[in-house]
């Protein structure tokens, strides 16, 4: 009797955590705030496994961290890229920003933003790669700085001794400085408080609903095997 009611206990145990044992995929909702509540994150980790440290005091996270948290919707965000193109007049289409290369700049800026920057005149461009030389990836600084062109500038600013400004923000930028950064900086800088955890991909929903009918057929048998077991043994 005792180890039918273990072995019971333990299948409702799976059928309590069937969601993590099938792996399944999970959208997060977060409650909505007009600022943030949650201290920011102290790091986060690419895709491909590099570790991104979220600077707590820089006016940027800042910036981040008063705007409500609609501000930042796939939606909005988007929209906000796509304004800024058009008031600045870039040349080329949105997807060439949005989607022309994805690759690691290091401290939380995007290859969005880069790929703003290849447009920019070269001493612009060199100044902000200056200042944040120590903030982005030092393997992407190097790469950079394998054109001689930008390496001269750097070395301009260099020998002129131009004090370093990790806050450093292009002029074109200061008006929302979030433009410059990646979904995961700002999300680990925000770090918004989740509401509630909903199914969202029609596969693994499928997977869960074969798990759940295995387990419950399992319950089912045991169950009847007991009964059996009880109703044999008294005759």
């Amino acid at each position: 009797m005792r180890a039918i009611v273990s072995t019971i206990i333990v299948l409702f145990s799976l059928v309590a955590n069937a969601q993590d044992e099938v792996g399944l995929s999970r959208e997060i909702l977060y409650i909505k705030t007009a600022r943030a509540i949650n201290p920011p994150e102290s790091l986060y980790k690419t895709k491909d496994g590099n570790e991104v440290y979220v600077r707590k005091n820089s006016n940027h996270v800042k910036f981040i961290r008063d705007q409500d948290l609609s501000f930042f919707t796939k939606e909005n965000v988007l929209n906000s890229k796509k304004e800024h193109l058009q008031k600045f007049n870039y040349k080329f289409p949105f997807d060439f920003y949005v989607f022309g290369g994805d690759f690691f700049v290091g401290g939380g800026y995007s290859s969005f933003y880069w790929n703003l920057m290849a447009e920019w005149k070269l001493d612009r461009r060199a100044k902000w790669i200056y200042n944040n030389q120590n903030t982005i990836d030092q393997n992407f600084y190097k790469k950079v700085l394998e054109d001689p062109e930008t390496l001269k500038e750097i070395n301009k600013y260099k020998n002129e001794k131009l004090q370093i400004d990790p806050d450093y923000c292009d002029p074109e930028i200061q008006y929302k400085p979030s433009l410059m950064y990646e979904n995961s900086y700002i999300h680990a800088a925000y770090n918004p408080e989740p509401l509630r955890y909903r199914i969202t991909s029609h596969k693994h929903k499928d997977n869960y609903f074969v798990y759940m009918s295995i387990i419950s057929i399992s319950l089912v048998i045991i169950l009847m095997s007991y009964i059996f077991h009880y109703f044999f043994k008294k005759t």
